[in-house]
């Protein structure tokens, strides 16, 4: 699943439970923040330059260590819907050094990877990993 998937994703199953009924005031305040960050990460997705890429990925991540500087999660204290976005697409484009890594930028890395639901995930991808080259080894042809 791509970033772009990821947010669609968060969107449609996590964001549900932060939107307010028909009509109803807003209750929850962090919704604002949850929405900013979710959206950001599908936007400007049709960038064709690598210059203008990297440059939004480091503004990305800059604005992104900024909000964490101010606690353990994108919105502060509670762990939120952005956070689970976030945290995927923060260990991907700093594994493969896309952006420069920075140590709170690490930190929130480290936090989101360390959670069970993450490491359940985790596993379920390597075992599928492992049983497709399984699979491919058995139809493969002899060399």
């Amino acid at each position: 699943m791509n970033v772009a998937e990821r947010a669609a994703f968060t969107r449609r199953h996590c964001i549900r439970s932060l939107s307010p009924a028909a009509g109803a005031a807003r209750t929850v305040p962090a919704q604002d923040g949850v929405l900013r960050f979710v959206l950001r990460a599908g936007c400007r997705r049709s960038l064709d330059e690598l210059p203008a890429r990297t440059a939004l990925h480091v503004a990305v991540v800059s604005a992104i260590g900024a909000q964490l500087a101010k606690g353990p999660y994108l919105l502060g204290e509670r762990f939120t819907a952005a956070d689970v976005l976030w945290g995927s697409a923060l260990h991907w484009i700093t594994m493969f050094k896309l952006v420069p890594e920075t140590l709170l930028v690490r930190a929130d890395i480290n936090r989101i990877l360390a959670r069970p639901a993450i490491q359940r995930a985790q596993a379920a991808d390597t075992a599928l990993a492992a049983d497709q080259d399984k699979t491919r080894a058995a139809v493969a042809p002899a060399s």
